[in-house]
């Protein structure tokens, strides 16, 4: 079960989860139990769901847990556009989290592809 644990995509996942929170604790009180939670807690779903995909033996539901893995990414990037514009980050931190998302972004649609050009036995 633990095999998760060596993959890129979920390193690179608990990466950027880990650099969420660190920012979100420095933020602003203001941002801090808004913006930053929420953030947080879509970060916190993303490592979720690519525990519980990678551990799916079943072709279809992988494929859709991977497509909710993906889905956590975009809101977490959409999240990130929204604090960036109102100053949430500095600009030292900002650019490395989003090369972060792009690479887990990357690294989500081969996992995508590999999984769709499964075929599906029905038996």
């Amino acid at each position: 079960m633990t095999k998760h644990r060596g993959t890129s995509l979920y390193r690179a996942t608990v990466e950027l989860t880990a650099m969420i929170v660190t920012v979100v604790r420095k933020a602003d009180r203001g941002y801090r139990f808004t913006i930053g939670e929420e953030m947080v807690k879509t970060a916190f779903n993303l490592t979720m769901d690519f525990y519980q995909a990678y551990n799916e033996s079943d072709n279809t539901k992988k494929l859709e847990l991977v497509k909710t893995f993906i889905y956590h990414l975009e809101q977490l990037r959409a999240w990130l556009d929204v604090a960036h514009a109102l100053g949430f980050f500095n600009y030292k931190n900002f650019p490395v989290i989003v090369e972060q998302c792009a690479s887990i972004e990357r690294q989500a649609g081969g996992w995508l592809n590999g999984i769709a050009k499964v075929p599906v036995t029905k038996g």
